[in-house]
């Protein structure tokens, strides 16, 4: 399953936290800041949430994505310094501002 929602007010992801068989996940250019609904989707595995006002990224840890683009978003340091260097290190492409 797939979706994709973009330039939009939508803040709140919890109600995806019951979509356990959404693999492709698209909200660019809305409100999204709280990615915890996210943690317990096993089967997510591309991830866009570019230009959000996300800043801790941890819930994503345990998906088993493949891609996560975060472009403009402001990350916390810890995002930026250990778990984006963890995602890496297991092989997930994360994109970020430097680097497109």
């Amino acid at each position: 399953a797939s979706l994709e929602i973009n330039y939009s007010s939508v803040a709140d992801l919890s109600p995806l936290a019951d979509l356990p068989k959404l693999v492709f996940l698209r909200i660019t250019h809305s409100e999204v800041k709280d990615l915890s609904p996210l943690a317990g989707l096993k089967s997510l595995s591309q991830v866009n949430l570019a230009h959000n006002h996300i800043e801790d990224i941890s819930p994503l840890l345990n998906t088993r994505a493949v891609s996560i683009i975060l472009t403009g978003n402001p990350l916390h340091d810890a995002s930026l310094n250990a778990q984006v260097p963890a995602l890496r290190k297991r092989g997930v492409g994360v994109y970020l501002d430097s680097e497109y």
